[in-house]
């Protein structure tokens, strides 16, 4: 189940109908659901999210009001075609500044919580500057040249690059000569202005907590070691084994996907193992959740037969059963200072590149048992 954050009656969190029209508005332009799919009902929705059907009814009203979906009585609500999608969802105007968010979409991989609450808070960021954020995604089934072209035609003023992009795509990008600026990833050499929160610690912080804890036998779910978060948590769970004195197995190191299929399979292959690990470190949250029902399915529980930490601290994290311990990244932060960072480059365009490291906090809850 996925909990939509409720407001506390100050106006600090967006009403939940709004939340989720976002949610399905995000999953529509990712094409998690494609041209003519059926999205699910409404009372499923209701259940997904844990809100209730008015509040479904009220996201899915304003979806159809911009023309991304529509409703067919008795049959269900169905995506439009692709020219009013993409028309709506990544218009521009004249005379508009127009920032590009693309993000990659790896094969059998859509777009999470965590960036999604990131894009949101980018683009309210941007609107300060009476600026618009202008969304695409890139799969590996699509041609680098038309996703480029789609850009220009766009008339860019500047790039947000959110997460991992190969060499050879991102030498593209530097070759529209505009401000990019680099999201939840960075550069070895530090040639472009990055954000990307200090992963490495927040690991050491995770795994730390469980060796406190009594664990020893302590396993890790990673994503594909090609994005730059994977490799500093990897270094960082890595960094707190080897300070305790605690030697490092190959065998409990498990790849996932930064969803939560991803993170029930790969609890499984732990669990088939002849001594599983009393302990795992998840790289995010959604994959703890996987692993979680995972363990469930072998009637064992977390954290009284397996400790779970996770990573990034989604809404979903405090909610689930038990809450998760996690590591929190500000997503606020990020975007704040990724919005400072575009508009220095946009004023200043030879200033000396940034990299900001954004602190992130373990956050203690109840998923992690005493051995």
């Amino acid at each position: 189940m996925k909990t939509l954050e409720r407001t506390n009656g100050k106006g600090s969190r967006a009403f939940l109908h709004v939340q989720l029209s976002n949610i399905l508005r995000t999953q529509i332009a990712d094409r998690t659901y494609r041209v003519g799919d059926k999205l699910p009902s409404e009372v499923e929705l209701g259940k997904t999210y844990n809100v209730n059907r008015a509040t479904v009814r009220r996201a899915l009203q304003k979806l159809i009001s911009e023309r991304l979906i529509y409703r067919i009585p008795a049959s269900g609500t169905f995506v439009s075609d692709n020219a009013r999608v993409d028309a709506k969802y990544t218009q521009t105007a004249e005379g508009e500044v127009n920032v590009a968010w693309v993000i990659g979409i790896g094969a059998n991989r859509v777009l999470g919580p965590f960036h999604a609450l990131l894009f949101s808070n980018v683009s309210n960021e941007l609107s300060r500057y009476q600026q618009h954020l202008v969304f695409f995604s890139m799969d590996q089934s699509e041609c680098d040249d038309l996703i480029i072209a789609n850009i220009r035609q766009k008339k860019i003023h500047a790039i947000f690059l959110v997460g991992h992009f190969p060499t050879h795509l991102f030498e593209k990008f530097k070759r529209l000569n505009v401000p990019i600026v680099l999201l939840d990833n960075s550069l070895v050499d530090n040639t472009v202005d990055c954000v990307i929160a200090d992963n490495e610690r927040g690991a050491y912080e995770a795994t730390c907590r469980m060796i406190e804890k009594g664990h020893r036998r302590i396993a890790c779910i990673r994503a594909p070691l090609k994005e730059a978060a994977t490799q500093e948590r990897f270094r960082g769970y890595v960094h707190a084994l080897t300070d305790a004195g605690i030697a490092f197995y190959e065998e409990l190191v498990v790849e996932g996907n930064f969803q939560s299929d991803g993170g029930e399979v790969a609890m499984e292959k732990l669990l088939a193992l002849k001594f599983p690990p009393t302990g795992v470190f998840c790289f995010n949250d959604e994959m703890a959740i996987g692993a979680m029902k995972a363990i469930r399915t072998h009637n064992l529980k977390v954290p009284e037969d397996i400790s779970i930490v996770g990573f990034d601290d989604i809404e979903w994290s405090s909610h689930a059963i038990p809450p998760l311990c996690t590591v929190h990244v500000p997503i606020e932060e990020i975007a704040y200072a990724g919005v400072q960072l575009l508009e220095n480059r946009m004023q200043r365009p030879s200033s000396v590149p940034y990299k900001v490291l954004i602190p992130a906090k373990f956050v203690e809850r109840s998923s992690i048992g005493k051995r």
